[in-house]
């Protein structure tokens, strides 16, 4: 299991109009809204919730950990049709060393 504080580099993002702060272990951490009342999940580091359907790691019932992961570290999908792809297939390794972005269309190719 990782540790959430086993970790060397942070980095900051915005995704889907919210502001996260994201660890190289693949944790993430929603900071709360400015001037607004905290949310349950808010400030606290996360590796998110494993969804039985899908195997994604999940945060606030419906954001996939890894987009923001990649989001922080390797910036937006460079194309519209570029997809957050988990290099070793394993859907929770979150580490931005596994992702990369990947036309949705084919396998390869990789957008780092």
């Amino acid at each position: 299991m990782v540790n959430l504080d086993d970790y060397n580099n942070e980095k900051e993002c915005f995704y889907k109009g919210e502001h996260y702060i994201v660890r190289d272990n693949g944790a993430i951490m929603r900071l709360s809204r400015e001037g607004k009342r905290s949310r349950k999940l808010d400030n606290e580091w996360t590796f998110g919730v494993k969804n039985s359907e899908n195997g994604y790691m999940i945060f606030a019932s419906s954001i996939r950990v890894h987009q923001v992961v990649a989001t922080a570290f390797h910036g937006e999908a460079p194309a519209p049709n570029m997809v957050v792809d988990h290099i070793d297939t394993n859907r929770c390794n979150n580490r931005p060393e596994n992702h990369g972005y990947k036309n949705d269309k084919r396998k390869g190719g990789y957008w780092f």
